[in-house]
């Protein structure tokens, strides 16, 4: 079975641009591979990224031409943590963060009339920064102050009464919210 020219395309740009794929292809293949050769068999002989491996690598992961674009520049978005508890961490330019977000900023605007500038209400767990996780403060503003966030965990009675008057306070115009909250 022969592999099509865009994942052949696909795989020589990710072992000519990211440090952890050279790595790995070269485990499975063998180094400085031709790819314009590859075979379905050998492709087979790649190993597989799991989600904890990007998780642990993710700076050998990002390519190489983002390092030109100073980091600080980047916008940084993080999961949820799901089934291994670490989130992992998604870097985008602005526009390719814009553009994935365009369409459901556009349905937000056009059913329930929510902008992006509008503040907000949300909850968190924890934060993961540097290969730690780190528990936020019961109560976070964003910088910008657009979004007012609160701990999910261990919410007693007293604090549902503290975070019901920081929001009147605060006057957001919606909530984003997992459903079991």
């Amino acid at each position: 079975m022969e592999l099509n020219e865009r994942i052949k395309s696909l795989l020589k740009y990710a072992y000519n641009n990211c440090p952890y794929y050279r790595e790995s292809f070269n485990l499975g293949l063998g180094c400085n591979y031709v790819f314009d050769d590859i075979t379905y068999e050998d492709f087979l002989k790649i190993p597989l990224l799991t989600r904890n491996e990007v998780v642990i690598n993710t700076s050998q992961i990002i390519n190489k031409d983002l390092t030109a674009v100073d980091l600080k520049e980047l916008i940084v978005t993080r999961t949820s943590g799901t089934i291994s508890g670490y989130p992992l961490e998604i870097y985008w330019s602005l526009g390719d963060y814009v553009r994935s977000n365009t369409y459901s900023w556009e349905f937000r605007r056009r059913y329930y009339g929510i902008l992006p500038r509008d503040k907000y209400v949300s909850f968190h767990t924890y934060s993961y920064f540097k290969n730690k996780i780190q528990k936020l403060q019961d109560i976070e503003y964003s910088q910008d102050r657009i979004n007012l966030s609160f701990s999910a965990l261990d919410i007693t009675d007293e604090k549902w009464h503290i975070y019901v008057k920081e929001i009147y306070n605060f006057k957001p115009k919606w909530m984003f919210l997992a459903p079991h909250l």
